[in-house]
């Protein structure tokens, strides 16, 4: 039985600035995910002679699910925003979110089956984006 550990932790906090403006930046830390290698069996045939004919097809671990894990995903984000308040009950808040900062590019899932392939990304921590945006509370 194969046993490993995953962890994540996040560290987040809003600072309140003169003029409505809130900072609020965001780190977040995760570990890799466990994955072992393995071979495809697809279409393996038993020796002629055995009844009934038996076609092996599937995957067989080469090595313990857990012995490999992707790299450690480490994030930074900040998100930015304005009041404006038009009267007790209006308010209306502009935004800027910006994600990945640093622009890590972690290799969040890969193949893991034998071959010339073994260990290909298939899918990579998304590149920085920022998104901007407006907010109506009445």
């Amino acid at each position: 039985m194969a046993q490993y550990d995953n962890w994540q932790g996040k560290l987040s906090s809003t600072l309140h600035l003169p003029g409505l403006v809130n900072l609020t930046p965001i780190f977040r830390l995760q570990s890799g995910m466990p994955y072992g290698r393995y071979f495809n069996t697809s279409g393996i045939k038993a020796p002629a002679g055995l009844e009934p004919a038996l076609t092996v097809n599937g995957s067989v671990l080469a090595e313990p699910f857990g012995a490999e894990r992707t790299g450690t995903m480490v994030l930074f984000d900040v998100r930015t925003e304005k009041q404006f308040r038009f009267s007790e009950r209006f308010v209306a808040s502009g935004f800027l979110d910006l994600y990945n900062i640093f622009n890590a590019n972690t290799v969040q899932a890969l193949t893991a089956a034998s071959g010339t392939s073994f260990q290909a990304p298939s899918a990579v921590t998304p590149p920085r984006v920022a998104r901007v945006g407006v907010r109506f509370q009445f």
